[in-house]
């Protein structure tokens, strides 16, 4: 009887040792706080006519450089948010720069590369420092075998067709009619065909629809502080009215992309700022954009390529800085920083979660008007809640992320101590059994 409490012991405290390390692995499949990735370089945009190349160099890591073109709207100024190093900044021809420096923040951290162009338009972009490592920039381990800006892509890779019954109510509202729909989807063709006149390439024509919807689109900050309802995000509300939240900026722009024949997807995920990127998740700032496939044109393929094509992302909304306000419409311009963003530049601010094709042109012909229901609709129950938030990017703390941030440890590190705790009483009870054994 004694050996079998023994050996009933045994595989108990073997269970409550391993006990640690399960809790290790589900804090790390939490996505709460990941392991950094350090690169020595960051590419801001495929667009070759918009873009920032920075590179990091020198035997402590301690040399950074910058160039790039900004041919439609030239940089003027280049700088550092938080340590004040002497920049060695130069304008070249064709919107062209160049900029270096040397210098070392005294802790650890991270700083804020600004690039002001002739509009007034700052873009940012974070950079980390360690005292031990030098300057680096920064992607996020999202799982052992893939990182947070690999997540993103593969997010819209695996995009879902959603129901005609859902994207019937994202181009009219809860108040389905044939008559209506058909209307918005006219004048959205109208104007995506209007705003590509003459334009041959698809790259080009995306271009043109983000940065006219980022233009002419005011973000509807009414909206987003009263609640956000099916008719304020609907693409007949958006058109109208000329406003909307970061949904009503990605449909938009997706469908007219459909429009002049573009396949685009939106993307629903969440939006983190400077000051929190190093997390994954924060689930209080939800947000949405867009993807478009682009494939290459045939001369392109002359080049060894292992596809035909590429996601291309875009964010209308973060790149419009047009605001509506209860005192009315304010147009402030638009920045084009995340018209082709790299998945290395989106991943210091977007983190998706699913991928819609809605394909809104098809609605006339595969939805039933006759049995029209809003039993179906995005925010009811069973689907995803509205996306709500679309601040543009900022250094300005935001207490609910700082209280997401604090949750966020307190469920890694609770369950790792109660883990450990478990594992060391495991271990006594282990060994207590072994030396009764040998004695």
């Amino acid at each position: 009887m004694q050996i079998m409490k023994k050996f009933i012991f045994i595989p108990i405290a073997i269970l409550l040792m391993f006990s640690m390390f399960n809790t290790v692995e589900t804090a790390i499949a939490n996505h709460e706080t990941p392991s950094q990735i350090a690169y020595d370089w960051l590419v801001t945009s495929h667009d070759p006519d918009r873009y920032s190349e920075f590179v990091i160099v020198g035997e402590n890591r301690d040399v950074f450089g910058a160039n790039g073109v900004y041919k439609d709207n030239k940089i003027v100024d280049f700088s550092m948010s938080r340590n004040k190093f002497d920049i060695d900044f130069k304008i070249l021809d064709n919107g062209k720069y160049t900029a270096t420096f040397t210098g070392t923040p005294k802790q650890d951290g991270y700083d804020v590369i600004n690039i002001t162009l002739e509009s007034g338009v700052t873009m940012q972009y974070r950079i980390e420092y360690s005292v031990s490592f030098g300057w680096y920039f920064a992607d996020w381990q999202y799982s052992e075998e893939v990182s947070l800006s690999e997540r993103n892509l593969q997010v819209i890779a695996a995009y879902e067709q959603v129901s005609p019954a859902i994207a019937v109510q994202y181009l009219v509202g809860e108040n389905v009619d044939y008559e209506r729909t058909a209307a918005i989807l006219a004048e959205i063709k109208r104007l995506a065909e209007e705003i590509t006149e003459g334009i041959d390439d698809d790259y080009q024509k995306a271009k043109a629809i983000s940065a006219w919807v980022a233009e002419i689109i005011h973000y509807d900050t009414v909206a987003s502080a009263n609640g956000v309802t099916l008719e304020t995000v609907s693409l007949e509300h958006v058109v109208e009215y000329s406003r909307g939240i970061c949904s009503g900026y990605a449909n938009l722009t997706a469908a007219m992309y459909e429009a002049v024949d573009i396949k685009a997807v939106t993307v629903i995920g969440d939006a983190v700022y400077m000051n929190n990127a190093d997390q994954i998740l924060t689930k209080n700032n939800r947000h949405e954009w867009t993807a478009f496939w682009y494939e290459y044109p045939p001369e392109h393929l002359e080049f060894t390529r292992d596809t035909k094509g590429r996601w291309v992302i875009v964010d209308s909304g973060w790149d419009s800085l047009n605001l509506y306000t209860s005192n009315g419409y304010s147009t402030d311009g638009i920045t084009q920083k995340y018209f082709d963003i790299t998945p290395q530049a989106l991943v210091q601010s977007h983190r998706a979660g699913l991928a819609e094709e809605r394909r809104y042109f098809d609605v006339l012909e595969t939805f039933d008007f006759g049995e029209a229901s809003s039993s179906n609709k995005p925010n009811s129950e069973g689907e995803k809640t509205l996306p709500f938030n679309n601040n543009p990017e900022s250094e300005i703390s935001r207490d609910s992320n700082q209280a997401e941030e604090s949750n966020s440890l307190t469920y890694v590190i609770i369950p790792l101590a109660v883990g450990a705790f478990a594992g060391f009483v495991g271990v006594l009870i282990l060994m207590t059994i072994l030396r009764k054994r040998k004695g």
